[in-house]
């Protein structure tokens, strides 16, 4: 957590040492994924450093980045983290004007980085397995994918040791029952790394039967 903290402060080199990915890779994944359609969703969890993640993108000058954000009771909080977020030249959208962006902006190549294992708030709900347990998923990035037709991918941050993270860029080949999807590739890579993600973010404080109609 203490990394992702301090990622607004670290300088571009630092970044780009901290994440190790096959760039070339992922650029030949980008563009198979986009073709004619332009953006892409890119699907990912607490784990690792996020933070650095999304950063770290924009600085292969592939195409432009969109990092979806959820509102935080605590504005000065947000507001540190959303100054981490787009000082590399993300764009910052949040959540509940998210598809609209999207929608406006869909063939002008942006890649949308949406963080969605958060608990989620409202009644844009999906239940999922996960972890032994029901869960509560934003179903907005499913939907999104489908009404838009937008290719997505999975990227996982795994750690290697302080500040130093790999990433595994997994495509997901169809949007159909994407939340899903994606808390089956969740939950496989944190039971690889149990220690990798963040516990302590108040995954399960909406239960089932508690949720507000």
């Amino acid at each position: 957590m203490l990394e992702v903290l301090l990622a607004q402060f670290f300088p571009i080199k630092t970044i780009e040492k901290a994440i190790s990915f096959d760039k070339e890779e992922f650029v030949k994944t980008m563009k198979n994924l986009a073709k004619n359609q332009g953006s892409v969703i890119c699907l990912m969890g607490h784990t690792g450093n996020w933070e650095h993640l999304a950063q770290s993108f924009p600085l292969l000058n592939v195409s432009k980045g969109i990092v979806v954000y959820k509102e935080l009771r605590n504005k000065n909080v947000e507001l540190f983290l959303n100054k981490s977020r787009s000082r590399l030249g993300n764009i910052l959208v949040e959540i509940k004007m998210a598809a609209r962006h999207i929608a406006k902006n869909k063939q002008e190549n942006h890649l949308c980085f949406l963080l969605n294992d958060q608990s989620p708030t409202g009644n844009a709900i999906k239940w999922i397995p996960f972890l032994n347990q029901d869960t509560a998923f934003f179903k907005t990035p499913e939907k999104m994918a489908n009404v838009l037709s937008i290719p997505v991918f999975y990227a996982h941050c795994y750690r290697i040791d302080f500040m130093k993270f790999s990433v595994q860029i997994t495509p997901i080949p169809s949007n159909e029952n994407l939340t899903q999807q994606f808390a089956n590739l969740l939950e496989k890579d944190i039971k690889k790394q149990k220690f990798n993600w963040l516990w302590s973010h108040k995954r399960w404080k909406i239960k089932r039967n508690e949720q507000k109609i």
